[in-house]
């Protein structure tokens, strides 16, 4: 059985700008979606801790 989507997204993500998360919460509406509140598009190089601990956490 698959599992749930989390969606992680960068409060200052120049990329895919914040506004876009109401689209991909549209796409998957069962998935939880995460703030990075001081991140931009690559929150494993902003916050390198709090990514890991939450691909860990949504992995179980």
């Amino acid at each position: 059985m698959p599992g749930r989507v989390t969606i992680g997204w960068g409060r200052r993500d120049l990329v895919t700008v914040p506004r876009q998360a109401a689209r991909a919460t549209e796409l998957f509406p069962d998935a939880v979606l995460h703030w990075f509140e001081r991140c931009g598009h690559f929150p494993q190089w902003d916050a390198p801790h709090e990514a890991t601990r939450l691909i860990l956490d949504s992995t179980d």
